[in-house]
C-alpha cells in the first residue's frame, strides 16, 4: 500500500515543468523558510518575556532530532529509488529513507509554534505548509508516504513529551517556591 501510494504521487513528476518547480522549491527549500519563521516567532517570544515558550520549542526541535535518529536506526527503509524505478526531481543520498528528517523537523517546528507560542494561525499555516513539505518529498521521489506520516508521529511525540515535562517542571518550580 505504501508503494502504492508512492507511485500515486510519484508517477505525477515530470508531467509539467511549473509543478515540478513547485515541488522542488518545497521539497528544498521550505523547511528553512519554517525555521525562519519559528526563530523570529522564538525571538518574539524572548521580547515578549517568555522564554520558557522559546526554550521548550527548541527543546521540541532537539528531541525530534535524537528521536529521528534514533527510529530510524531501529527501523531502517531505503529510499524509494534505491529500490524502485522513481521519477527522481532532486538528487539525495541513498542513505536511510524512515522516517523523514525533513518532514519531523517541518512538522516540529509548526506544532512547536502552534502550541508554545500559542500563535495559532502562524502555528496552523506552518503545520499546512509542513504538509505540503511533506508530499512533495514523496513527489520528487526521496521518501514513501508512511516516511511522513512517522515523521508527523516523531513530531507530535517531541511536542507532547516537551508539553508534558514543561507542565510536570512548572508544578514543581511552584510547589517549592509555596515552600520556601
Amino acid at each position: 500500500m505504501n508503494l502504492d501510494i508512492f507511485r500515486s504521487i510519484n508517477n505525477l513528476a515530470g508531467q509539467n515543468y511549473f509543478t515540478d518547480g513547485v515541488m522542488v522549491f518545497f521539497a528544498v527549500t521550505a523547511v528553512y523558510i519554517l525555521l525562519a519563521v519559528a526563530v523570529v516567532v522564538a525571538i518574539y517570544l524572548l521580547v515578549k518575556k517568555q522564554p520558557v515558550a522559546a526554550v521548550c520549542m527548541i527543546a521540541a526541535c532537539l528531541l525530534s532530532l535524537a528521536l529521528v535518529q534514533f527510529v530510524g536506526y531501529l527501523l531502517p527503509e531505503s529510499r524509494p529509488f534505491v529500490d524502485h524505478d522513481v521519477n527522481m526531481l532532486i538528487k539525495h543520498a541513498a542513505d536511510q529513507s524512515f522516517p523523514s528528517s525533513h518532514a519531523t523537523m517541518a512538522f516540529t517546528l509548526s506544532l512547536a509554534v502552534f502550541w508554545f507560542s500559542r500563535l495559532r494561525i502562524i502555528g496552523g499555516a506552518m503545520t499546512i505548509l509542513a504538509a505540503v513539505v511533506g508530499l512533495a518529498r514523496v513527489f520528487v521521489g526521496v521518501h514513501y508516504p508512511l516516511d511522513i506520516i512517522a515523521g508527523f508521529g516523531v513530531s507530535l511525540i517531541s511536542v507532547l513529551v516537551v508539553i508534558g515535562l514543561s507542565r510536570i517542571l512548572t508544578y514543581w518550580h511552584h510547589v517549592n517556591l509555596g515552600k520556601a
